[in-house]
This record gives structure tokens, sequence and C-alpha cells, in this order.
């Protein structure tokens, strides 16, 4: 009993040091903030920076060519011959010396310094410095990449979580017209067709919605990638998708790269560095004058020690080495016609670039402008089919139709809204500066809701508690010229009865709305002036002689007797 006690234990104490283990913190991210952190967290970075650290490493290396050198020895050797032998590589100055028979023993100090080198320790280290700044302005232009990548990852985001905003209303309005179309069923107005319809409808939306929402985490976890975070992170996005403005025009923008580029800067430091390479293999073929000096002390095999020094004077000059110092010349030169060729492609391909990225920003600004006027129009065309199908006058087809439409009209607005920042950011790369600001308002790609049944002062705004109601008098408002209505329950479920004749329109609405309890606002446009509706019990209108009632099954407004 005990071990089992022990044994609960045990694994109580594991799952709470489970349960302590820190979580990563939640971090709410601009995307200039994102922007930063990637290029701080970068690997691709980090390889970069150590090869920078490198090339200037090489540069001390060729710094320290041209300082005193000084080298300590220490050899001992026996025979029954005498050797010519040195110190050990890769120490310098070397001491050569000649080893005797016999036991011996020697200790040596070397001292070496350039006094004339026509150049070339000099060119060598200019050549070091050259390549090393260029290697920090690819540092600069993989920065100004990473940078990129991760505002696109930002962007990607947010267009993700505005698309399945989208298809998430799309569900929800889906899932009103479903339930409205139940209840109408359920009075015997609509056939079993427009239900099923809409119920597919419905869950081809919901299945839409699923894979949006898939597409928010897939972002996601690109997202923490390119940021180097732990997938495992909570982050939100702080900057909706914005409009961005640029300034500036082609040839502005162009030479702002040519000013801003880093590797503009680092294409000119390669070509310098390849004219000091031409260089240092130049001198290396002409006069080399060192001093060199040392000290040294010999113990031969009789036991006699025996000290000395020596300064002296070393000039060197390179008569015939079969061509090697001319071929090195050679390539130094062909490599700095390469980079030469390289800067004029640079400069082709940069401006191949702004002007591309420009006409994708025009085209995307314009995009977003008639996606503007598609969302308008599809708001508007929903808002009409709605009233058309409540009042009979349409099938379910086209209200699916106009709903879809709607759907893609904000579903492109966001794509749009997301193509024009991402051509406003792909400019600043090209250009390697920041150009893009942001209108002083976001630009919300999300759904806009129609507010056809919720309380408006501008609209007939019906809170649908009895869609009968909601049926008669968006068939009253949709046409003004009707003055007439049956006495016909089973049809309309609002019992209105008589000739309204001698009646407005809104005093209609009034009675058949006070009498079941859906609330009406102000009329604007929708025919007429503009005349607010009181709240009141339900009015009695005068009597009308009995009517015919309609076909069982008609959809449509009663017709009013001849």
């Amino acid at each position: 009993m005990r071990g089992h006690m022990w044994i609960g234990s045990v694994l109580c104490l594991a799952a709470l040091a489970g349960a302590c283990v820190a979580q990563p913190e939640p971090i709410a991210l601009t995307a200039a903030e994102a922007a930063d952190l990637a290029v701080e967290r970068s690997p691709e970075l980090g390889t970069v920076e150590a090869e920078v650290a490198a090339a200037w490493a090489r540069v001390r290396h060729a710094e320290a060519a041209q300082r005193l050198l000084v080298s300590a020895h220490l050899a001992g050797s026996y025979g029954d011959h005498g050797f010519m032998t040195m110190s050990s590589p890769p120490i310098g100055p070397p001491d050569n010396f000649m080893a005797p028979e016999g036991p011996y023993g020697r200790a040596a100090l070397r001292l070496m310094y350039p006094l004339y080198t026509s150049g070339r320790l000099e060119s060598a280290e200019s050549a070091a410095e050259f390549e090393a700044a260029a290697k920090e302005e690819d540092l600069a232009e993989r920065e100004l990449e990473v940078r990129l990548t991760a505002t696109l990852a930002y962007r990607q985001v947010l267009l993700a979580q505005a698309l399945a905003e989208i298809a998430d209303a799309t569900v929800e309005t889906l899932v009103e017209r479903v339930r409205i179309a139940e209840a109408r069923l359920h009075q015997g107005r609509v056939a079993e067709v427009d239900v099923l319809r809409q119920r597919a409808a419905l869950s081809d939306a919901r299945a839409a919605a699923a894979e949006a929402r898939g597409s928010v985490e897939q972002a996601l976890i690109d997202f923490h990638a390119i940021l180097a975070l732990d997938q495992e992170t909570p982050t939100s996005l702080l900057e909706p998708l914005e409009i961005p403005v640029v300034d500036g025009d082609t040839g502005s923008l162009l030479d702002l790269a040519l000013e801003s580029r880093p590797v503009i800067v680092a294409v000119d430091h390669r070509i310098s560095a390849a004219a000091e390479r031409a260089a240092e293999a130049e001198g290396a073929d002409d006069l080399q004058v060192y001093a060199f000096g040392g000290a040294v002390a010999d113990v031969m095999r009789n036991g006699r020690l025996d000290p000395g020094y020596l300064v002296g004077l070393s000039m060197s000059l390179s008569l015939d080495d079969g061509g090697a110092s001319s071929a090195k010349q050679a390539e130094a030169r062909a490599m700095t016609r390469r980079f030469e060729e390289e800067a004029r492609q640079i400069g082709i391909q940069i401006d191949r670039d702004i002007r591309s990225v420009l006409v994708d920003y025009r085209v995307a600004m314009e995009t977003l402008a008639l996606a503007e006027e598609s969302v308008a129009a599809a708001d508007e065309a929903l808002r009409v089919t709605e009233l058309k199908y409540d009042a009979g006058k349409t099938i379910v087809v086209d209200l699916l139709d106009a709903i879809a439409m709607r759907t893609r009209a904000y579903v492109g607005r966001a794509v749009a809204a997301y193509r024009a920042r991402m051509a406003a950011d792909r400019i600043a790369r090209a250009v390697g500066a920041p150009v893009a600001g942001t209108d002083a308002e976001p630009l919300s790609v999300g759904w806009q809701p129609l507010h056809l049944w919720q309380p408006d002062e501008h609209t007939y705004a019906l809170s649908v508690r009895d869609v009968a109601a909601a049926d008669l008098v968006a068939w009253l408002i949709r046409d003004q010229s009707i003055a007439c209505a049956a006495d016909d329950a089973a049809i309309r479920g609002v019992r209105v009865s008589g000739v309204f004749r001698g009646h407005s329109v809104e005093q209609v609405a009034a009675a058949a709305l006070a009498g079941s309890g859906v609330r009406v606002g102000q009329k604007e446009q929708l025919g007429g002036a503009a005349t607010p509706l009181p709240t009141r019990p339900a009015t009695r209108l005068p009597p009308a002689p009995a009517t015919r009632s309609p076909r069982p099954g008609r959809l449509g407004p009663p017709r009013c007797p001849r």
C-alpha cells in the first residue's frame, strides 16, 4: 500500500513539474518590430556576420605583415654528418642553420622588418579592407531581404486573418438565412428545396471557413519560423493592413536606390579590392627590401658555448618566375572587369525591379479602388436581393448568388489591399530605403455588416421576431404602388384586414409592425420622403370587403380585389 502511495506521489510531483514548465510569453508586434526581431534572431544573418568577422580578421593579418616580426627558436641535434636544417614552421622569421656532426644545441632570436615592398603589402591590406567592407554591405543587403521576408509574412498573417473573418461572417449570414428559411418552411411559405439549397450553401461556407482558419495557422507557423520564435508563442499583430502611399517617381526612386542600396556599394568595394589585388601582384614582381637581424647561442659537442649576433639588409628582385606573377596580375585584372560588369548588371536589375514594382503598385492601387466599388455594389446587391427574396420577387438561387458575390467582393478587396501593401514593401526593398507611408485611416478589409435587420435611424431596420411580418413590410416597402392587401393570415402570418386605400404605406407598415412586435426605424431612400414611424399600439384601419385568397403556394403578395 505504501509503495502505491509512493508511486502516486512521484506521479503527482511529475505532473506538477510539467505544469510548472515555463510557457512562452505572449508578444504583440507591429510590422517594424517583427522585422527588427527577425534581423536580431535570424540564423542566416548570423552566418553572414561570421563571414564579416572573418574578413576583418584577414585585414588584421595583412596589417601584421607590415610590422616587425620577431621569433625565438630552440633546437638540438645529434649525427655523424652535418646537415642544413630550419626552424619549425610556420613560425617566422625562420631560423635556417647548419647542424654539425655530433651533439649540438642552438638558441636563436630572429627579427625581420619590411622596409620597401613596391606597394605589395599596402595593396594587400587595402584589398582586404575593401573585401571586408563589401562583406558588411552584403550583410546590410541580407538584412533588407530578411526584413522584407518578415514584413511580407506579417502581411500574409493579416490577410489570412481577414479572409478568415470574411469566411466566418459568410457563415453567420447563411446561418441566419437558414434560420429564416426553416421558419418559413414551418409556416408552409417556402418550398423545402429552398431550405436544402441554403443548408448546402451553409455547409460549403463552413468548409471554406475551416480552410481559412487553417490558412491563418499556417501563416502563423511560417511567421514564427521566419522570426525564429517558438511555435507555441502566442502572437498578436498590432498593425492592420493599411493603404500604402509611395512618394517619388521612377527617376527619384532610381537615384535613391543608387545612393542607398548596399549591393551597389558592395560591388564598388569589390572593384576596388580587385584593383588592389592587381597592384599587389605587380608589387610582388618588383624590388623587395627587408631588414633582418638576430642573436644566436650555439652549444658545440665539446661543450663550448659560441654566442653571436647578426644584422643586415636583404634586397630581392624577381627576374623570371615562369610567368606566375604575370598570371596573378591577369587574374586580378579579369576580376576587376568581372565586378565592373556585375555592377552594370546590378544597375540594370535595380532599374527593372523598381519599374516593375511601381507597375505592380499602380495596378494594385487601381485594383483596390475597383475592389472598394465592388464591395459597395455587392453590399447593395445583397440588400436588394434579400428584400426581393423576402417579398417573394426572386428565387433562392439569386439570393445565394448575391451572398457569394458579396463574399468574393470582400475577399477581392482584402487581397487587393495585401497586394498594394506588398508592392509598397517591395518598392522600399528595391530602393533600399523607406519610401512608403500609410494613409491616415487604416484600410478595413473585413466583413462590413449590412444592418438589414438591426435598428438604425436611417433604414427600415427590422428585428425579426416574426419573420412573416418582416416579409410583409419588405414587400410594402419595395412596391410603393401597392395600396391594398388581403386578409390572409395563412400566407402572411399577420392579421391585417381590409383594403388600404387612402392609407400610406408607412401607416400600413406601422399597423402591421405594431401588431407583430417588430420595430421600425426611419425611412430614408426607399421611396418617398424621410418620415419617422412612431411606435404605438396596433393601428386599426377601416375594414375592407372580403377578398379571395390567392392560390396555395403563391409566394408573392396577394392581389388586390378588382
